[in-house]
């Protein structure tokens, strides 16, 4: 016993040394059988941790559909396009008028039917994303912009698996925000 009473770490431990040799805990007919459980529980315990953090993101099932979403800057400062939007830039190019795109930021997401997805846009806005259904090899998805208290703009699109759409018009700085999203199923 140590001084206030207390045992010491190693007197209240499962395995301790005792006189060079590991002591193990009554119950058990020898070392080898002790220290075989033992790993086996460390190995569990340490696998755990891990399965709970991924029961926490939905698995890539027939249910789920994974969502893409580029955040493009786009304005007439310039002659610039980012070399990150490759993919989309015909796409860009056709649909806007503009001569410089920027890709601002980039996120993606696996979501199950109906499960929402939140993405922080700048100028304080939210984009909302929620597959609401797989159907004829195309996403049904509906999208929502909500920028502060005003009501949000909510839209249901219907993309080809594997199809990008482009959302754009939100005014930014001397431009505007142009998203592209892409859904994916398995």
């Amino acid at each position: 016993m140590r001084s206030g009473g207390h045992e010491s770490a190693w007197q209240q431990a499962d395995i301790f040394l005792k006189d060079g040799r590991l002591a193990v805990p009554a119950g058990f007919a020898d070392t080898d059988a002790f220290m075989t459980r033992w790993f086996r529980f460390r190995r569990f315990a340490a696998v755990l941790p891990l399965v709970a953090v991924a029961a926490g993101t939905p698995a890539f099932g027939a249910d789920a559909v994974r969502l893409g979403v580029q955040v493009i800057y786009a304005s007439n400062d310039g002659q610039q396009v980012d070399p990150g939007l490759a993919g989309v830039e015909r796409q860009l190019r056709s649909s806007f008028r503009y001569s410089s795109y920027q890709r601002l930021d980039s996120h993606e997401l696996v979501r199950s039917i109906g499960q929402q997805g939140t993405i922080h846009l700048p100028g304080g806005r939210t984009l909302l994303l929620a597959p609401q259904g797989i159907s004829g090899g195309s996403v049904v998805l509906l999208v929502s912009i909500q920028e502060g208290d005003r009501p949000p703009s909510n839209s249901e699109l219907k993309l080809a698996n594997g199809g990008t759409i482009l959302v754009g018009g939100i005014p930014h700085k001397t431009g505007v925000l142009i998203l592209a999203i892409t859904a994916a199923t398995p």
